[in-house]
């Protein structure tokens, strides 16, 4: 797949945006780390008396303050999880699978509270959150031949993986207002060995939809003085390493109503 295609951004897409709203939410030293970008200079000012305004510089993050509260708000209790029996409609205790998954339901060990109170105060920030419902991957030349022994390798041990508005750059809604896809990109530095130096960036775009799973990776280096970087032209070819098909949707999303959202 060509990296033109699989970079298209959705025209609501805004990672500038973005990253100001978390600086705006983090506060501290993250805000101060880019303070230059919202404490401009005047016309014709000093750069020493620019410099003196930056060191003296200082913000309060209310906004921080005000997400985590109505977060807390939200989840003060506890939510519960229930299964009524099929045969006299009485409520019966978890067990099994649905007990283990509530208390580590990302395999993270993060409990199935925590992880929607996560969900939750991202959708507060970016208006939007997604959580992606996965399984454990088969290594190399494994291939269970039965239900019994994909359960006895853990390969059927559902979990969670939180996505965050900015790792999901274009996207399709249909005549109901809900996602026919995503496509989500991540991008990070690796430093493949002690021999190595921090030089190998390692990008991946995996689109989602009702029947396809499917994800690109492809590796690049740094180079040159500063290890400044180079990227991929838009023709170039990005390999495929995973392709499945899907019987359901496994994508979660919290949208926030416009009247609703704090930023």
């Amino acid at each position: 797949m060509k990296y033109e295609l699989l970079n298209i951004h959705n025209p609501e897409y805004g990672a500038e945006r973005m990253c100001t709203y978390d600086d705006l939410y983090a506060g501290g030293n993250q805000f101060m780390k880019n303070i230059r970008k919202y404490l401009q200079g005047r016309h014709s000012e000093p750069s020493e008396i620019y410099d003196e305004r930056i060191a003296r510089a200082f913000y309060f993050g209310y906004i921080g303050s005000i997400i985590d509260f109505y977060g807390s708000a939200l989840f003060s209790k506890q939510p519960e999880v229930n299964v009524d029996d099929s045969n006299t409609g009485e409520r019966i205790q978890l067990e099994g699978f649905w007990k283990i998954f509530l208390e580590d339901c990302d395999l993270n060990g993060n409990h199935f509270q925590a992880f929607w109170l996560d969900r939750f105060l991202q959708a507060l920030i970016h208006r939007r959150s997604f959580a992606l419902i996965d399984f454990p991957e088969a290594g190399y030349g494994i291939e269970p031949s039965s239900k019994a022994e994909e359960r006895a390798l853990g390969l059927d041990r559902a979990f969670l993986v939180p996505v965050n508005a900015y790792e999901v750059i274009d996207w399709q809604y249909n005549d109901r207002d809900e996602l026919d896809w995503i496509m989500i990109h991540y991008a990070h530095i690796d430093r493949l060995g002690l021999e190595n130096s921090r030089d190998t960036v390692v990008e991946e775009w995996t689109y989602i939809s009702h029947t396809e799973y499917r994800m690109f990776r492809a590796e690049r280096k740094l180079t040159g003085r500063g290890a400044r970087e180079r990227g991929f032209r838009p023709a170039d070819e990005i390999p495929e390493v995973i392709s499945r098909s899907l019987a359901y949707f496994p994508v979660v999303e919290i949208r926030v109503p416009e009247g609703l959202w704090i930023m």
